[in-house]
């Protein structure tokens, strides 16, 4: 039934005779959109992609350094790239996507989130996690370049992709090991590929892709990839929009769905 609906709100927006999501709320002043994903075992060997995106609007702080996303409403499925992002939209559109006054998209720069980005969200302000750059630096020079790493950090924070960009390259000139060499090269593509979302920094106050991956752990980890787990297609999608509609708060109102359908059905 859940599926149902989900295939039958995505016909009507992107199928062959499209009319638009009905009842569209209010867009908010500034709506927040993120992406992420993570691999799970799949059953018979090989791996599948799970993505993850949620959309909020209202945060508040409970307490210092702690903040409440008020109206986030998440979705996940195990779909590919395009079937994630006709129906992830729709979600979007329902939390007021199509007259919000501004879309802030955060992510962590993977290519699939930019594709996606393009394609449903074109308008947005486009920021990048600098978490997800910060590791990429620890990762590529370790912590014996500590003080390099902050500079460029603070280069990031203050949106100045040029000056990152100077700092990187010098550092990857001197690069005499061919193995940092190469991921050097590898951290540069990674800056121009994301210099959009790293210029933007400095337009917002702090922020980053934490909520989608607490999200992901929540939704697929803590679930679908304990040890020795592997999962089916058909069967992990299923359980996916159960929970879903736990992490909505949907649960009761969907089964009541059900069995006044149940009830007509039968009378």
């Amino acid at each position: 039934m859940r599926e149902q609906e989900e295939a039958a709100a995505q016909e009507q927006v992107f199928g062959r005779h499209p009319t638009g999501p009905e009842g569209l709320p209010r867009g908010p002043s500034r709506l927040y959109v993120q992406m992420d994903g993570t691999m799970v075992h799949e059953r018979g060997g090989g791996a599948m992609e799970c993505k993850v995106g949620i959309v909020y609007s209202q945060r508040a702080e409970i307490s210092r350094g702690r903040i409440a996303l008020l109206d986030k409403r998440s979705y996940a499925s195990f779909d590919d790239a395009e079937t994630f992002g006709e129906r992830f939209w729709v979600r979007c559109a329902a939390q007021g996507a199509v007259q919000a006054q501004q879309i802030v998209f955060i992510s962590d720069g993977a290519d699939w989130i930019h594709t996606l980005q393009r394609a449903y969200f074109p308008a947005a302000l486009v920021v990048l996690d600098p978490w997800h750059l910060a590791r990429y630096l620890q990762q590529v020079w370790g912590v014996e370049a500590r003080g390099l790493i902050g500079r460029c950090l603070q280069d990031a924070w203050r949106g100045d992709v040029r000056r990152l960009l100077h700092r990187v390259r010098a550092r990857v000139a001197h690069e005499r090991d061919p193995e940092r060499w190469r991921e050097g090269q590898q951290l540069l593509d990674y800056i121009q590929v994301n210099t959009e979302g790293i210029a933007n920094l400095a337009r917002l106050e702090a922020t980053g892709s934490g909520a989608t991956e607490k999200t992901v752990d929540v939704l697929v980890s803590h679930r679908y990839k304990k040890r020795g787990m592997s999962w089916g297609r058909s069967g992990s999608e299923a359980l996916m929009r159960l929970r879903l509609l736990k992490a909505n708060g949907e649960w009761d109102a969907y089964w009541q769905r059900g069995r006044a359908a149940f009830a007509r059905t039968a009378a």
